[in-house]
């Protein structure tokens, strides 16, 4: 799910942003201050190891079938620097369009990244929803949406 993971963390911290606008509005530094500093822990601290969890344990599902196996820390690496640089992008963004354009822009700027993660999630759910193996996935098995939710990846992506 690597693929979908920028609209996923770009949408965590539009939501901070927006959740926080009336006193982020009066600092002078963006990045000096107690919403920058929570999202950047909740981010590193949180999201970040919770995601390199679920790729270490599922690295096929995590990258839609693409890799069997992660052998090489450095995708994992990879992905964390990714997460952090579009939490900081997107703190970035979701500033600049308060200051310049209002609390509106944040909100809807949050909701299309969302409506974008969640629509393609459910367009392609036969590959983001498999419940099988990467062999099975690359036979062709054809597996049933429930079938999902009774494993372990669900817990371990949307649970934990």
């Amino acid at each position: 799910m690597l693929l979908l993971e920028p609209f996923w963390v770009y949408s965590s911290v539009g939501m901070c942003v927006a959740c926080g606008r009336k006193e982020l509005l009066k600092v002078d530094d963006i990045w000096g201050n107690r919403y920058f500093s929570s999202i950047l822990i909740l981010i590193a601290g949180v999201f970040v190891p919770a995601e390199n969890w679920v790729l270490h344990r599922h690295p096929d599902w995590e990258t839609t079938f693409f890799l069997k196996t992660v052998t090489d820390s450095t995708l994992i690496a990879l992905a964390s620097l990714l997460h952090i640089l579009i939490a900081l992008s997107g703190y970035w963004l979701s500033m600049h369009l308060l200051r310049n354009y209002g609390e509106d822009s944040v909100i809807k700027s949050t909701m299309w990244a969302f409506s974008i993660f969640f629509c393609v999630q459910g367009l392609f759910y036969d590959s983001f929803m498999y419940s099988g193996t990467y062999e099975e996935y690359q036979d062709g098995v054809e597996k049933t949406f429930y079938s999902f939710f009774a494993t372990d990846r669900f817990f371990d992506a949307y649970i934990v």
